[in-house]
């Protein structure tokens, strides 16, 4: 019995490694260091072979979790640490070796977002040099230019094809799209942490949600979702939302009708700031709710079921109401009002700024706009370039105690914001010569960088 069991391990561990060492890349991040020889193992596992060690202070990007260990790369290598030893960030820069192209005609934008304007587009194979990471975006220098590529289309083990491409691993037939999105069909359906029934749930995931293939083999999918790595029987995958069947597709008893509120706000096909935008609208559009997926809301409009920032829908039609004047105080929501939401962000002035922050102990400019809500059980996206399309814009001019001020840079990326608390300034964490500070919103450091203004109680 002992044998048996001890080979069954063996031929998982193997697949693992398997999987792991075949797929393609994914970015959620990055993280320091904070241990010296630290030991960068070669599974997640502290019995599995050490690849390197790293030293407090170095900088490593995260690219999935699993067992209390996250993948990572350093140097240019992949391995896994234990999570005690990182402590996470959503933005670094750095030097962090070779990567390669794993897509078709890449994008290489100008600024690491899907809005980004293209600088160039890079074949599959092409060697990149990582210098920098931005949530789930790299930041590379690819033939003599600089830019952002998604992390889903780049590999640090060199490019390969998608496993997913041929065979009967993934259901819905054939279909030679390249992307390594997939979709859950079936409500329920479990993340595990071994190609087994038997091995620990790490989540569960209904019908529609998007997850990135990452390898499969013997009916299990390896896929990575919601900054999770794991493994879903693969017959629970499809290529497309029109794969699911028409039981999850159509309107059900708990369908409820809503509308949009706020404009230009986007759909998207999957739960992610990243996937493709199905179309753009406007406040008060009409929509069929579906049901929600952590911080979405999944919809039909249009004929079309896609996904929208939960804080852009509502089961009330606010059309009517959003020409009031928005020079008027803040109206209420449960009892919050944005005045309240200013006066609790100025008791922080003096606290320290830390990269990456987003508690007392040290915040960033985001962490510290996202904390602040927080506190009044509201939620907000972590970057600055999230938040500005959090709530609904309102002009400059019509600024109130509460709203949030985006600030971008020469290259038009979003990279700063602050809460406006009136007579023209803005409370925000400055930078760690500051810490949290009150500045003139109209001095020439942030005066012309302006780039959006958003309410986020109305």
């Amino acid at each position: 019995m002992h044998k048996k069991a001890l080979t069954a391990i063996i031929t998982t561990l193997i697949l693992v490694v398997t999987l792991i060492t075949s797929a393609s890349a994914s970015c959620y991040g990055a993280a320091t260091v904070t241990g010296n020889s630290v030991n960068v193992r070669s599974m997640a596992s502290s019995d599995s072979s050490v690849v390197t060690t790293a030293n407090s202070g170095e900088t490593v990007i995260i690219e999935g979790n699993m067992n209390g260990f996250h993948k990572v790369v350093i140097g240019g290598r992949e391995g896994w640490i234990a999570d005690q030893y990182l402590s996470f960030m959503n933005e670094a820069d750095g030097n962090f070796g070779t990567a390669y192209v794993t897509g078709s005609d890449v994008n290489l934008r100008s600024a690491p977002s899907t809005s980004g304007s293209v600088v160039a587009k890079c074949a599959s194979g092409t060697a990149v040099s990582v210098i920098g990471v931005s949530g789930t975006w790299l930041k590379v220098s690819a033939n003599g230019q600089q830019g952002y590529i998604s992390g889903d289309y780049v590999s640090f083990t060199g490019a390969s094809s998608n496993a997913s491409a041929s065979g009967t691993a993934v259901a819905s037939g054939t279909n030679n799209d390249s992307s390594s999105v997939r979709y859950i069909k079936g409500d329920s359906v479990r993340l595990r942490s071994a190609p087994s029934t038997s091995s620990e749930v790490l989540g569960t995931y209904n019908a529609g949600t998007a997850v990135t293939l990452l390898g499969t083999s013997n009916g299990w999918a390896y896929v990575s979702v919601d900054g999770k790595t794991g493994y879903v029987s693969a017959s629970y995958l499809c290529y497309s939302l029109e794969g699911l069947n028409n039981s999850q597709t159509t309107q059900t008893t708990s369908a409820k009708t809503g509308y949009i509120r706020g404009n230009n706000v986007r759909v998207r096909s999957a739960a992610s700031t990243s996937s493709e935008i199905l179309g753009t609208y406007s406040n008060g559009t009409k929509v069929t709710i579906l049901g929600t997926e952590g911080s979405w809301t999944k919809i039909t409009v249009d004929g079309k079921i896609g996904y929208v920032a939960s804080t852009y829908v509502s089961e009330s039609d606010t059309s009517s109401s959003s020409s009031k004047s928005s020079s008027s105080a803040a109206s209420t929501s449960n009892g919050v009002t944005g005045q309240m939401v200013a006066d609790k962000a100025c008791e922080y002035v003096g606290y320290p700024y830390v990269y990456g922050g987003s508690d007392p102990s040290g915040f960033d400019c985001s962490g510290f706009v996202k904390y602040i809500y927080g506190l009044f059980g509201i939620t907000l996206d972590r970057t600055a370039e999230q938040q500005a399309s959090n709530g609904i814009a309102v002009d400059r001019a019509n600024l109130i105690p509460g709203d949030i001020i985006c600030f971008s840079y020469g290259s038009g990326y979003i990279g700063h914001v602050g809460i406006y608390i009136g007579n023209g300034q803005f409370v925000h964490a400055g930078n760690s010569s500051t810490g949290v500070i009150i500045t003139d919103l109209n001095s020439s450091s942030y005066n012309d960088r302006v780039a959006a203004c958003r309410r986020i109680i109305y």
